[in-house]
């Protein structure tokens, strides 16, 4: 393997980290934000929020209608609390389709001012608003791209396996990619790696049949999905900020690492 500074590494086996991307909208623009990287999302977002501060943008729409798309919605209305800024929503399939809160959460986008656009498929991105499928239109002074998790396009073009995280279907299993698999498979992954330095088979990875879903509503209140069951409330969003918080650190760097 050649690095970009010319070093050439040698291995036996090469397990690649590259991290996820939000897909690549159509005539994107400084305000067609894509969620991922995070980092670059975090800089556009700052600037759309003073830009929306300002009047300059009246309603930012959201494509996606996974837990990703609400949950950054969600947030960046709580945000932008107090101003004009209008939200809409759009997705290909249901909003949370096969999650038990997803009533819960039309509830609350509903609640909140959110519109809601189920069932329509965006093609690009503008600053002129988004282009839908079917040659209709919808006026938007910003968009974000939230729309599942993708490998890096370079990953297609080198002939490489995508074979964990969350760019990964899970061949058999019908449910939706999910961060909370994603995280699981991790063990799965090194311990495989140990297994093929050893010259042995590789175990396969199940899935949970159900998994815990904590979606933040934005300000200090979450709903939780398991399976068909859902629950919401202040509680909610307190358990699910200590899963995060202890996730995190666990990350955490220390003093002189890195």
């Amino acid at each position: 393997m050649t690095t970009a500074r010319g070093e050439r590494l040698r291995y036996d086996v090469l397990s690649l980290d590259t991290g996820s991307s939000a897909g690549e909208p159509a005539g994107a623009t400084d305000r067609a934000l894509r969620v991922r990287p995070v980092e670059a999302f975090l800089a556009g977002w700052e600037r759309l929020r003073e830009s929306a501060r300002n009047g300059e943008v009246r309603r930012i729409a959201v494509v996606g209608g996974g837990a990703a798309g609400v949950e950054v919605l969600l947030a960046m209305r709580h945000g932008l609390a107090g101003s004009a800024t209008q939200f809409a929503l759009f997705s290909e399939l249901p909003v949370l389709a096969g999650h038990g809160a997803r009533r819960r959460i039309a509830r609350i986008l509903g609640e909140r001012g959110v519109t809601v656009h189920s069932g329509r498929k965006v093609l690009a991105a503008g600053e002129n608003g988004l282009e839908l499928d079917g040659g209709g239109r919808f006026g938007a002074q910003a968009a974000v791209w939230a729309a599942g998790a993708y490998a890096p396009s370079w990953i297609a073009r080198s002939a490489l396996a995508i074979a964990a995280g969350d760019v990964a279907s899970v061949i058999g299993e019908p449910g939706p990619k999910s961060g909370v698999f994603a995280v699981r498979q991790g063990p799965v992954l090194a311990h495989n790696l140990r297994r093929a330095l050893a010259g042995e088979a590789p175990e396969r990875f199940r899935p949970p049949s159900r998994s815990l879903a904590l979606i933040s509503c934005g300000d200090r209140y979450a709903v939780a999905s398991w399976g068909w069951l859902a629950l919401e409330g202040a509680w909610v969003w307190r358990w699910k900020d200590r899963i995060d918080r202890r996730f995190v650190e666990r990350y955490r760097l220390g003093p002189g690492e890195g």
